[in-house]
């Protein structure tokens, strides 16, 4: 009797809509997105917690926990949407322009709106009651700048995020059908991944130099800088590339064609193999990134080893605060989504796609909600304190005045004005 002949294995890259792996995965854009808006929303109580220590200095040592656990939730809703929004480009073909315009239009929309109400409205009127501290100072002062250990507080900022990695994809995926970039041309189209890489690039060096220097920048520039850490925006950059670099590999050394490629990439077996690459990117950018950190840390320590215990302890923790702040070791929080991109596919549907605008309808209604109620449990709980700052507004008012009497009488002197004018017409 003849042998008989096993089966022959395919290779992912032979797979078909046709002739496909079982798995499938478990979780689409829609989820990814869900998930994204439900971190944003947790992570918008670190900002409250912010302004309740603030408000009442005590009460730092009972929320300090919370506040950082809260804000840890900040660094997962910018890789979620991305991820969210690849599979969206792939599974809706010719929607890069749809991206462009809705990113465009809402970061642009919300910078306006933060440059009108934060600066213009909010600043105006504290510069009017008084305060002689500058915008700087002022987003110091209540954590609000836009570095990484800060994004919690900067959501607003997102979209800016999402439109700087949006081009990252574009450039590096699309065809354009301009003759100009015809041929060999095409790589002059593939160099404009710079742009976006030089915003990040110089946004970076901004961020770093006003932790570490102090460094003044004009004030609307803080609603132009991005809020992610460095390194996530490193770790898609790589995402990106590979992406990039597995479409010529299937189409130049294996002679399969476009079309074979856009078949390919319906595939659950290609589907898979993204989320094994991009998990592959995340844990190695997260280990690179605490590297870095730990490296940093000990660099500043060898380097003030001179210097007295107390003050070498409070040169090293100035220095974490700072690195921690403007990006570094923040990308360790993208070990805990590699669980979720295994289970996601971006080649899922649903037969109800007009139920996607609900997500970001509700998280920014959860936000609203959360700032109100969070701002009246601030007043509420604080009564105190908030009084005796009131008070001591007030007194150093007067104190300005040659003496309490004389403001008094400027005072009594307005009202006689007042009322004459009255009684003259």
């Amino acid at each position: 009797m003849a042998d008989q002949q096993k089966p022959q294995r395919h290779k992912w890259r032979d797979c078909t809509p046709e002739h496909d792996i079982r798995y499938g995965g478990y979780l689409s854009y829609r989820h990814l997105r869900i998930i994204g808006w439900f971190c944003m929303v947790l992570s918008q109580f670190a900002v409250i917690m912010s302004l309740n220590t603030k408000v009442n200095p005590d009460s730092a040592a009972s929320l300090d926990f919370w506040k950082n656990f809260f804000a840890f939730f900040g660094n997962f809703p910018i890789v979620l949407f991305m991820l969210a929004n690849f599979a969206y480009i792939n599974l809706q073909k010719g929607s890069w322009k749809r991206l462009f315009a809705t990113y465009g239009a809402i970061a642009f929309g919300l910078y306006a709106l933060a440059n009108i109400v934060v600066f213009h409205y909010g600043f105006g009127l504290l510069t009017s009651f008084g305060y002689k501290g500058n915008f700087q100072d002022l987003c110091m002062t209540f954590g609000i700048i836009l570095g990484a250990g800060g994004q919690q507080a900067y959501f607003l900022n997102m979209f800016i995020d999402l439109f700087m990695i949006c081009l990252l994809f574009f450039f590096s995926d699309y065809y354009p059908k301009h003759r100009f970039f015809e041929g060999k041309k095409i790589i002059l189209f593939r160099l404009l991944i710079l742009l976006p890489v030089a915003y990040e690039v110089a946004a970076v060096i901004i961020k770093y130099n006003i932790y570490l220097f102090n460094f003044s920048i004009p004030s609307y520039v803080f609603f132009l800088l991005p809020s992610k850490p460095p390194f996530i925006f490193l770790a898609f950059v790589i995402i990106a590339i590979a992406l990039h670099i597995a479409k010529r590999r299937y189409t130049k050394k294996f002679n399969h064609t476009k079309e074979e490629w856009d078949a390919y990439k319906q595939t659950k077996a290609h589907s898979l193999k993204v989320s094994i690459m991009i998990s592959t990117i995340f844990a190695i950018i997260g280990f690179v990134d605490l590297l870095v950190l730990i490296g940093a840390i000990l660099g500043v320590f060898a380097k003030n080893m001179a210097l007295p215990p107390e003050q070498l302890d409070y040169a090293v923790a100035e220095a974490i605060y700072s690195m921690v702040e403007a990006g570094l070791g923040h990308s360790i929080s993208l070990w805990f989504i590699i669980p979720l991109v295994i289970l996601f596919s971006y080649r899922k549907q649903h037969k109800n796609p007009r139920l996607d605008p609900l997500i970001p309808i509700t998280g920014v209604a959860l936000i609203i909600f959360v700032y109100i109620e969070g701002i009246f449990q601030i007043i509420t709980l604080n009564v105190g304190p908030i009084v005796d700052r009131i008070k001591k507004w007030i007194q150093g008012v007067l104190e300005e005045e040659q003496s309490g009497q004389q403001a008094i009488e400027v005072v009594q002197s307005s009202i006689r004005s007042l009322l004459d004018g009255i009684r003259f017409h």
